[in-house]
């Protein structure tokens, strides 16, 4: 077998070789920066910019990545949302085409700035997933402003600020609560709707997770450079944000604790917690025994068997975590909103249409929602 011998100055070669071959790249770098230093800083992002979604199962451009809570509402931001225009439509809301969603200045999905609905008016908190916020649904038809105007109707209006965002679970709930009470936000009380996402791997996006993507990490090296900041700005604006990475599941024990911490953090305010229990279409078909109502110890009991029997690494019913949402308030002493129970009373009378893409509640689902909730946020509201 014949080898062949490679002269002893091929390394010396080799190395001027690469070298000659990054000459293109970096006079085609230096024409970059020239022409981005002409071009001025690149234009930040500004409240009230309009940005086209794409709905592509990645982080929409109405939220931004956060290292602790993994996602939160940009603030400021107005999305333009044609993806979503056919089903405003269907659920009877305005024929405005493309569908637009805002952002107050806290990320909330609310007008900016807010409008109070009068004199005196408390102020309630919802914290929840899509289903809580509204997706695929107009702002005026959301759960928001429907316990708003029932509010002004019996006389004791209330400000609704909607803090829930799509995919958030529990465990991001309590941290958005603990962020926002500690920044200042004021609420007489607070309403988690619990039980959906939690069934689902929980999700983080930290800031500098781009898919294929390492400028972020890179911002520390060349941030100084303006050819840089220009490909981070086109990136965020025309780029999808990075599909959120999977974590463990939050199990029906944790969201029992979760709860209890909801309830917690809502006493050392000053507010108070009320929980709805998540609906969903299947839920006309749900037995009584898998939307339970926890009122001794028996029943308490009977609660922990179901939550034991589920770990992280099986799908849990969604029964067992209203299992988990009853005992919680059981132990914690607040109140529950049925909204399955709700559902199925309306469903008994033929509506129908209660849900616009089989998941997410319509204009007409939040209503039912809404009156629901109603009689158990004015019990809990401050006394006039």
């Amino acid at each position: 077998m014949w080898r062949r011998l490679e002269p002893a100055s091929s390394g010396p070669i080799r190395l001027r070789r690469a070298a000659y071959s990054l000459i293109p790249l970096v006079l085609l770098f230096g024409l970059a920066e020239v022409i981005a230093r002409l071009a001025g800083d690149p234009p930040e992002i500004q409240p009230g910019q309009a940005m086209e979604v794409m709905h592509t199962g990645m982080l929409p451009k109405n939220m931004m990545a956060d290292p602790v809570i993994g996602w939160v509402g940009r603030p400021g931001a107005v999305i333009i949302d044609s993806s979503l225009a056919q089903a405003a439509k269907v659920v009877g809301g305005p024929s405005e085409d493309p569908t637009t969603t805002r952002n107050d200045a806290w990320g909330h999905r609310d007008e900016d700035p807010p409008q109070s609905q009068g004199p005196g008016a408390r102020q309630v908190l919802l914290l929840g997933d899509s289903s809580m916020w509204g997706f695929g649904i107009p702002w005026e038809f959301s759960l928001e402003r429907q316990l708003e105007k029932l509010s002004v109707q019996n006389g004791r209006p209330v400000d609704v600020i909607d803090g829930a965002l799509p995919g958030w679970s529990s465990v991001q709930m309590l941290l958005a609560l603990d962020r926002w009470l500690d920044a200042g936000l004021k609420a007489d009380v607070v309403i988690a709707y619990l039980g959906v996402s939690d069934t689902m791997l929980t999700t983080s996006v930290p800031d500098e997770q781009w898919a294929g993507d390492a400028l972020s990490r890179a911002r520390p090296i060349f941030g100084q450079f303006a050819s840089f900041r220009w490909a981070l700005a086109l990136r965020d604006r025309f780029l999808p944000a990075p599909r959120p990475t999977s974590g463990p599941r939050v199990t029906p024990a944790a969201a029992v604790d979760i709860a209890l911490g909801l309830n917690r953090r809502c006493q050392d305010a000053g507010a108070k917690l009320i929980v709805l229990v998540s609906t969903s279409p299947p839920d006309r078909d749900y037995r009584a025994t898998e939307n339970p109502a926890v009122t001794d110890e028996a029943s308490a009991a009977a609660c922990e068997e179901v939550i034991r029997g589920t770990t992280s690494l099986t799908m849990p019913s969604p029964g067992a975590y209203r299992c988990a949402s009853a005992l919680a308030a059981y132990k914690g002493g607040f109140p529950r909103v049925d909204g399955p129970a709700a559902m199925r009373a309306e469903w008994a009378t033929g509506a129908e249409g209660l849900f616009w893409d089989g998941i997410h509640p319509s204009s007409a689902g939040h209503g039912v929602l809404a009156r629901a909730v109603w009689p158990v946020l004015e019990n809990a509201l401050p006394k006039p």
